[in-house]
This record gives C-alpha cells, structure tokens and sequence, in this order.
C-alpha cells in the first residue's frame, strides 16, 4: 500500500493527509519508519533515500531544510537574506542563540543580551539578533505561493523586548491576503528559492525589516496544518501524483 512517510513530530498532519486521501477514496496509510519502498510522500523525513524517490518531498532537500545551518549557507550562496549563523564570542548583543540547530517550533533558542549569559552556552551556535517588525509564514506549492499567515501575539499579552516569536510564546497564526501590495518582495522571494531548490510543499517563516525587504527564518518541510490549508495541500497532491486502479484505488509509487 502507498504510504506516507513522516517523523514522529510529525504524526498529526500525516494522519490528517491520510484522512484526506481517504474521503477522497484513495487507500494511504503513514509510518514513521521505511517500508522497504519509496513513499509517495514524504512529510518532515529524509531517511533511506533512493534514486527512484518521490519528488514530493525530495528527501535530500528534506535534509537541508531541517538543518539550519545547511540551509542558511545554501540560500547566503544564492543571494538570499537570511539568518545566519556563527560560533565564538560575539561582536555585539543581544543575539538568539540555538542550542540545536534542528529544533522545530522555536525549540532550544535563547535570547542572550550580553556576554555573560552567552557564556553559558559558548559552544553553541548563534545569530545576531534582527529586530523584525514582524514575521510571516508563506505555504508554497510546486513553486508557487497559495497562502500566507502572520505571526500574532495573543489578545492581551505583551511582546518582549527582544521577541521570539513561537507557539510556546503565546503567538499564534492568522491568515493575511496574499497580494503584492505588502508581501510582494516575499513571494518573489519564494520563487527565487524554487529556482535552486524545487523542494514541492514547504512552510517559508519570514521576517520583515522595513523598506520592503524581508529574511528568511526556517522552512518547514511538514507544516502545520489546519482544514484551509490540509485542503490545499491534499489537493496539490491528488492534482500532481499518479493515480491507478488496481482493486482498489491507489496512488501509484512510481
């Protein structure tokens, strides 16, 4: 049977997908393991890769995404604004230190504002910190961006001095028309990426500085998702992948 592959941090939305693919007849089930066969999906895992892999997604640029520093030297070769990461005592503060540098969801970063509390996580990695007006994420599919959401703190907190902006912080996601009057220069980013790194569905987290300009913060090769954006993303997949009949409705692994 065809199957999603996903993570273990992954489960809920594979699941959601699988559910997706069900009301819509078509037999999936997910395993966080490899099966001993492609996957027709993969969600968030990049293990046993083979030469006859699905494209949705490609695990080597699985690898990459979930790797901060790999993808941040790959988009700084390609002439796109991102974070970027160093080692060794910093020029100046504050600065958000990672001390893992594939943690998900804002896992393990630390604001540290001089050079005392960065000494006690000096063999860590850290980036100087960019004061954003604001931070977005930009679902793109097959290249092109379908939905965009921005980065809210709940009703009645206050942002911190130096704002990380994750769930465990008590921000949250809401949806913004996705036009070029204010995210124009973000979608153009999007594309630019997908030029020299086709990866099908991904999450872009981005951060804006003014002046139109804005950073990339992380991909997200197994988004969250909500009933909008499952919709979106199940029916790429029912519109891109090979469908057969073979008793029974199947997508095809080839």
């Amino acid at each position: 049977m065809s199957y999603i592959l996903r993570r273990y941090c992954t489960g809920k939305t594979a699941f959601a997908l699988k559910d997706f693919f069900k009301a819509n007849g078509i037999a999936m089930k997910t395993s966080k393991t490899y099966l001993g066969y492609p996957p027709v999906i993969r969600w968030g895992n990049s293990e046993n890769p083979t030469k006859d892999d699905t494209r949705f997604n490609d695990p080597s640029l699985i690898e990459i995404t979930a790797n901060k520093l790999k993808l941040s030297k790959l988009l700084t070769e390609n002439n796109i604004p991102c974070i970027t990461f160093n080692r060794g005592e910093p020029d100046k503060y504050p600065i958000v230190v990672r001390r893992k540098i594939m943690g998900q969801g804002g896992a393990g970063i630390i604001v540290a504002r001089n050079s005392d509390e960065w000494y006690l996580y000096k063999d860590c990695f850290w980036s100087h910190f960019i004061p954003f007006k604001y931070e977005i994420r930009l679902h793109v599919l097959g290249g092109k961006p379908v939905k965009i959401l921005k980065k809210t703190l709940l009703d009645g907190e206050i942002e911190d001095e130096f704002p990380i902006r994750n769930n465990d912080r008590k921000y949250h996601y809401k949806y913004r028309k996705l036009d070029n009057t204010y995210y124009g220069n973000a979608i153009q980013l999007a594309e630019d990426i997908f030029k020299f790194f086709p990866m099908m569905m991904v999450g872009w987290d981005m951060g804006y500085v003014g002046k139109g300009k804005f950073y990339i913060i992380e991909g997200n090769s197994a988004p969250s998702l909500n009933s909008i954006n499952l919709n979106l993303y199940g029916n790429f997949l029912l519109e891109n992948l090979n469908l057969c009949i073979s008793g029974k409705k199947e997508l095809n692994r080839s």
